[in-house]
């Protein structure tokens, strides 16, 4: 537990404004003993040049787990608030789908400049996200998706999921696309892992519930969740797979207004206008994703990942 003196204390230093590199090791240590939850209070709701002062302090991790509890907006301004090399860091270190809502909030000069800071990957995934329309659900995807191929093996598809898993947003539901990205169905990690490793994965894989790239971003998050996803294939005009919504419900009704959780409640706020549930200290008004629904999906999710389980599939 924190101590209010803590708390005091940091309160305190920022307001001396230290400069003196005894003065910031003294800030970093006092910081050091807060929560996540309670660091990213603090850098939203202090002024801007004090904010600032805190963020600086950070290791990478804290840094990262504030930055992204933070809404847009608020990322933007702490960002011009900083103007250093840890900026470009932990940018690089956000997912696409938060980068581009973050870039959308920041002037053109500044966006184009830590664009250029990013890898050809990550600039490439940025980008596309970009492409769509603010109302469009592609806005809202990832595009780190890992695809398989219906010729592969069992075998072969659980090797791919552990050499390329790490850098995808969900390896649960794994979409089968064929050479040209074409999406041809979906199939879940549990059935791969129950499965002969000799089975093909074109023989295991069900159709898809599915959103095009340009769907409206309000119909397609209601169509998610009224057929109870935890991850759902975004593809183009021409069916070509091009990201994955998804979203842990257990992490969104479960971790209150803190850390991640803050940030998917407030991406899906965006989605659906309005979802507040008692969890999230409000009330539910929008779709059919009500709170006891809620609850459900994330206690099924509870045991179905833990044991590698299919999610993304309706029930």
């Amino acid at each position: 537990m924190t101590s209010t003196a803590s708390l005091d204390t940091v309160l305190d230093l920022l307001r001396a404004d230290p400069q003196s590199e005894a003065e910031l090791e003294h800030l970093a240590r006092e910081a050091q003993l807060l929560p996540t939850a309670e660091l990213g209070y603090l850098v939203d709701t202090r002024p801007a040049t004090e904010a600032a002062l805190l963020f600086r302090v950070l290791d990478k991790a804290r840094a990262l787990a504030v930055f992204e509890g933070l809404s847009p907006d608020h990322q933007a301004e702490l960002i011009s608030a900083l103007r250093t090399p840890q900026v470009a860091e932990i940018i690089g270190d956000l997912d696409p789908d938060d980068r581009a809502s973050l870039f959308d909030e920041l002037p053109a000069s500044v966006a184009e400049r830590l664009m250029h800071g990013l890898d050809a990957d990550e600039r490439a995934m940025t980008t596309a996200v970009l492409g769509y329309p603010r109302h469009a659900i592609g806005r809202y995807m990832s595009p780190e998706v890992l695809a398989l191929r219906p010729e592969q093996t069992v075998a072969e598809a659980l090797a791919e999921v552990r050499e390329r898993g790490e850098d995808a947003e969900t390896v649960y539901l794994l979409p089968v696309v064929d050479s040209s990205r074409v999406l041809l169905g979906v199939v879940g990690l549990r059935r791969l892992l129950l499965t002969a490793p000799e089975e093909r994965v074109g023989d295991l894989a069900h159709e898809a519930v599915r959103a095009l790239a340009t769907d409206d971003r309000e119909e397609a998050a209601r169509r998610f969740f009224a057929a109870k996803l935890l991850a759902m294939p975004i593809v183009d005009a021409e069916e070509r797979l091009v990201g994955v919504l998804t979203v842990d419900l257990g992490e969104l009704v479960g971790a209150g207004n803190s850390g991640s959780g803050a940030r998917l409640a407030s991406k899906f706020r965006l989605l659906l206008g309005h979802v507040d549930c008692d969890d999230l200290g409000g009330t539910h008004d929008a779709g059919p994703l009500d709170c006891e629904e809620a609850d459900r999906a994330a206690a099924a999710h509870d045991g179905n990942a833990g044991a590698g389980g299919q999610l993304g599939t309706p029930n």
